[in-house]
């Protein structure tokens, strides 16, 4: 029988990250992230007779009484595919034991179907979702001249011209480097009129996530100007595309995608060897992470197991409610 346990050790919450290939969703750091703004986390480890097969961080978010609170476990729980459907009973049982009651618990794992057995003890798919259930996948072992043979024509030139014109990232080292990224993501969010977090909340994922986060930007060779950036979080030879953004002078010079290309070059270096381009959100965002020619993923989206009596109340009559809810830990894909 699988147990879950809990643990405040960082180092042996993130060694069973490593080890059991979860995702930087779940590292220590992204909890404590989420802790400044209105989430409590909790590090469960899975064990079967003692041995440790994966894991699962969840958040908990108060909701208004009567609820109580509702559970959350981003891009988890994380364990060897013959072990999903008994790690989903563990959790459950610990979510179904614990004095803060809460209406609902919400996985959004890496998953492409639905354990087997699952739907018996309660669990659900659902349209709800915070993060993009589609997303894309690039295989960065391959060979690079192939990848780009396998791309549209004009994606081809585009990175062609930027890897001539010399361009380079460069980690974010100061406090400058983080609010000349930070000014290009406002200058994109005004354009396109999607809402920011706060400052101070991109700064703690800067400063918080350690060896998990990368924070790379791009400089003008010709003056230093930071013109674009790319932000992603690793774990075990595994990136996820947090955040990017170009800034009007790097449109101009059409970097987006020699950015992009770069920042897989490089974290291949460092030994990535999957790259999620995190989501798949409309026609133009699809269309330009697609043309990279990487694997096309839809996962289950969000499994859903109703803690409480008022679940079908809190699903039917606050609808709206929910997707707030929802919607305030949604991240902006782009």
């Amino acid at each position: 029988m699988i147990k879950a346990f809990e643990t405040t050790d960082i180092n042996e919450w993130n060694a069973v990250v490593d080890e059991h290939h979860g995702h930087p969703l779940q590292s220590y750091g992204w909890g404590e992230v989420k802790a400044g703004y209105g989430w409590t986390p909790t590090r469960l480890i899975f064990k079967s007779e003692n041995k440790v097969i994966g894991g699962a961080q969840v958040l908990r978010r108060t909701l208004p009484k009567p609820f109580g609170g509702m559970y959350y476990v981003p891009r988890g729980p994380f364990c060897e595919e013959q072990y999903r459907s008994e790690v989903l009973t563990a959790l459950a049982d610990w979510a179904k034991n614990q004095k803060a009651k809460a209406v609902e618990l919400v996985c959004e794992p890496e998953w492409t179907k639905q354990p087997e057995g699952s739907r018996k003890q309660g669990w659900r798919t659902t349209k709800n979702h915070i993060l993009l259930p589609g997303t894309v996948l690039i295989d960065l072992n391959q060979n690079p001249d192939e990848m780009l043979a396998a791309m549209p024509k004009t994606r081809r030139q585009d990175i062609k011209k930027y890897l001539r014109n010399g361009f380079q990232l460069e980690p974010a080292k100061t406090e400058e480097d983080f609010k000349a990224c930070l000014g290009i993501y406002k200058e994109i969010a005004a354009r396109d009129k999607f809402n920011l977090h706060t400052d101070k909340y991109y700064h703690d994922i800067w400063t918080k996530l350690g060896k998990y986060g990368r924070l790379l930007m791009l400089k003008n060779p010709e003056d230093g100007e930071v013109v674009a950036f790319q932000w992603a979080l690793i774990s075990n030879g595994f990136a996820f595309a947090l955040f990017a953004g170009v800034g009007a002078r790097g449109r101009k010079m059409r970097i987006n995608a020699g950015a992009k290309w770069q920042c897989m070059q490089d974290l291949h270096k460092e030994g990535i060897d999957k790259y999620d381009l995190n989501g798949l959100l409309n026609d133009g965002v699809d269309t330009y992470k697609l043309a990279f020619k990487g694997e096309e993923v839809h996962y289950i989206g969000s499994l859903e197991l109703p803690l409480s009596k008022l679940y079908s109340v809190y699903t039917k009559a606050l609808p709206a409610g929910k997707k707030m809810l929802h919607a305030v830990d949604h991240i902006r894909k782009k």
